[in-house]
């Protein structure tokens, strides 16, 4: 069991670890030891980084009522970062704002914000606020849902990272400006044309809306 859980926290590391699990181990079986490392490692973590995994995680699978309770009840700052436990390709190092605008969860941005969090905010992976909003809103679309009908709640919490401090101009190293983004993206090949026609309406309207709000 300890062999199988080093086993795949090395795995984690570099994908190619020593051990008496690494035989002929397939895809399934690394994705369960990968787990276990996790569940290992959340047991070696202070009741304060418990809170603050909970919290992540909660914002990145969009619950609301968890997210309420870490920040109201336990005290979980809301521009705290990740536990190292959370790192990942899908949790970066960034605050919870800008993973529940990347992961398209606007209720518990719009709480966030409620809260304190800075609109301000950069990361590496995501750009500015703004930029992860969008691509929370494309996201979205692709998965159909969401339109222009309830595109609403988008838009308000656009203007409150606009009127936060977040720069709807600002270019940074990994993406050009959020305008430029949405005129350069392509319209996914699916065949749904109901899909395809909202992402069109959807970049459109979040066009308009952002040079009302002074981008260039």
């Amino acid at each position: 069991m300890m062999d199988c859980v080093t086993y795949a926290m090395e795995y984690k590391q570099n994908d190619t670890p020593q051990s008496p699990c690494s035989n002929g181990i397939n895809k399934q079986t690394r994705a369960s030891l990968f787990a276990l490392s996790r569940l290992h490692n959340n047991a070696l973590l202070t009741p304060q980084e418990m809170d603050a995994h909970d919290f992540f995680s909660a914002v990145f699978n969009g619950e609301i009522g968890t997210v309420q309770n870490c920040v109201e009840s336990k005290g979980v700052p809301v521009n705290g970062m990740p536990p190292k436990c959370l790192l990942d390709y899908q949790i970066n190092a960034a605050p919870a704002l800008m993973l529940a605008l990347r992961q398209g969860h606007v209720v518990i941005a719009d709480y966030l914000l409620k809260h304190g969090a800075d609109a301000k905010i950069l990361s590496e992976q995501d750009g500015t606020t703004v930029h992860a909003l969008i691509r929370g809103c494309l996201v979205k679309v692709e998965n159909n849902g969401l339109t222009t009908e309830n595109l609403l709640p988008y838009l308000k919490v656009l203007k409150k990272l606009i009127k936060g401090g977040a720069d709807p101009n600002l270019r940074v190293p990994a993406y050009p400006s959020p305008l430029e983004i949405l005129s350069l993206e392509v319209v996914p090949h699916l065949n749904n044309l109901d899909i395809k026609f909202a992402y069109e309406e959807v970049c459109d309207f979040l066009t308009c809306f952002l040079r009302k709000y002074g981008a260039k």
